[in-house]
């Protein structure tokens, strides 16, 4: 097997990294969501929904991120994103 056609272990490790701490994230998250209801005064369901939509807007937020990433590169993305969050 050519070195070329060889996946990219590095990326491959970070995606699964990044995957993970996602997921961890949200799981985090998720258990204080009926605290965060009553401080802010409204109902579970309300919260429920407002994370839902959070977690909805990330992901689809994702596919023009990764178009952008592949035609200008990474780092010009990265920078960008993190400077509108």
């Amino acid at each position: 097997m050519d070195r070329r056609s060889e996946p990219n272990r590095s990326a491959i490790y970070a995606t699964t990294l990044v995957a993970f701490l996602a997921i961890a994230g949200i799981a985090v998250v998720d258990p204080i969501l009926p605290a965060i209801g009553e401080a802010i005064g409204v109902t579970a369901w309300q919260v429920e929904l407002l994370f839902t939509a959070y977690i909805a807007v990330m992901a689809v937020g994702m596919i023009p991120a990764t178009l952008a990433s592949g035609r200008f590169g990474f780092k010009p993305v990265l920078i960008t994103g993190v400077s509108v969050v």
